[in-house]
């Protein structure tokens, strides 16, 4: 019987370990990054990861040992014994160590990410207003005589010059996107997986988020913050475009809602 426990305490970190190399190999650990602050943010993840999983290793191997240095019933009475203070010392210390070098590695990568000293230089791309239970995404519209967007007044958009769209979020590639976000309801989550953005939605706040997407295509887009009974429903669609063909949708849209505009007003 004390063989089988051994066994299958041991089994543990084997396995582990092996899934470990597995999901390594098979680059699953995280999804596609499209993003270039992704990088170090994945960085910053596998660090985490390396430092858990030797610990995870030490304490799993430090109870196989002491599996297997047990007597049984027939041993004599265990010794007791109030502690041991240079263990204590140590391990508080190292963890300490730990946790000091994972605060002052991060702080340039989130600096990055969210100090507005790093904020884009530009005008909103968009306004993303979240509630229960869909994302409303405002865009300019595209001003035909200077032959790019009108600017975008996130506080109080013209919605004569500005159109709407619902759960979908349409941005160039190569280029840092800024919106900003807001939410009519209860705090939401703003989580592109594959941009390695995520940043609550507060009520009565407008929040500036911004990041890059280096690769055209469609990119999931959700809610990750459990916000009513629909929650699940929260889920949307990120446009990469190239810029000529962003600034043509663009444009295309914008006729639209001018076509339609004009439709109503006769």
């Amino acid at each position: 019987m004390k063989k089988f426990w051994i066994s299958l305490f041991l089994l543990v970190p084997v396995l582990g370990t092996a899934v470990f190399v597995v999901a390594w190999m098979k680059k699953a650990w995280l999804p596609e990054n499209i993003s270039t602050l992704g990088k170090e943010i994945d960085l910053l993840f596998y660090i985490i990861l390396a430092i858990t999983g030797v610990i995870f290793l030490f304490t799993e191997g430090l109870l196989v040992v002491a599996l297997a240095g047990a007597r049984g019933e027939d041993a004599p009475k265990a010794r007791f014994f109030h502690g041991n203070n240079l263990m204590e010392f140590t391990w508080t210390v190292l963890t300490a160590a730990m946790l000091i070098f994972i605060a002052l590695y991060q702080i340039p990568i989130w600096a990055k990410a969210k100090y507005a000293s790093h904020r884009p230089n530009k005008d909103p791309d968009a306004l993303v207003t979240a509630s229960q239970f869909m994302w409303q995404v405002r865009y300019p519209l595209w001003d035909e005589q200077s032959g790019r967007p009108h600017k975008l007044d996130t506080r109080n958009p013209d919605v004569m010059r500005s159109f709407e769209l619902i759960n979908e979020l349409h941005v160039p590639a190569g280029e840092p996107i800024l919106i900003h976000l807001t939410t009519r309801d209860v705090i939401h989550s703003f989580w592109l997986p594959k941009a390695r953005v995520k940043q609550d939605a507060l009520p009565g706040h407008l929040i500036p988020v911004w990041f890059d997407a280096q690769k055209p295509g469609t990119y999931e887009w959700v809610c990750a913050e459990l916000c009513g009974w629909g929650h699940y429903r929260m889920r949307a669609k990120l446009f990469v475009h190239e810029k000529a063909e962003f600034e043509k949708w663009l444009q295309e849209k914008s006729r639209e809602f001018l076509s339609t505009k004009q439709a109503l007003v006769r």
